[in-house]
């Protein structure tokens, strides 16, 4: 039962903090983190053609790019179609 509650507590408070994982991976100089789904499922971009790249260096984190280029969050909220 204590797992359940704190697998709850997880889900309430940041699911990434409570699932980090402390492996290393080539060119990130932080924690790797594990996430219940994969960030770019659940992160939008309104910018023409934009793409969106998972990055698990330091938490959840959904990247968009233009081509090879990566977008603000501004750019990404800004544009329109």
């Amino acid at each position: 039962m204590k797992g359940l509650c704190l697998f709850a507590a997880c889900l309430l408070l940041s699911a990434s903090n409570c699932f980090a994982a402390s492996l290393t991976r080539s060119g990130c100089a932080g924690q790797v983190f594990n996430c219940f789904v994969n960030p770019c499922s659940v992160s939008q971009c309104s910018y023409p053609g934009s793409h969106c790249i998972a990055d698990y260096c330091g938490g959840c984190n959904a990247v968009w790019y233009d081509g090879h280029t990566k977008l603000s969050a501004q750019q990404c909220s800004t544009a329109t179609t």
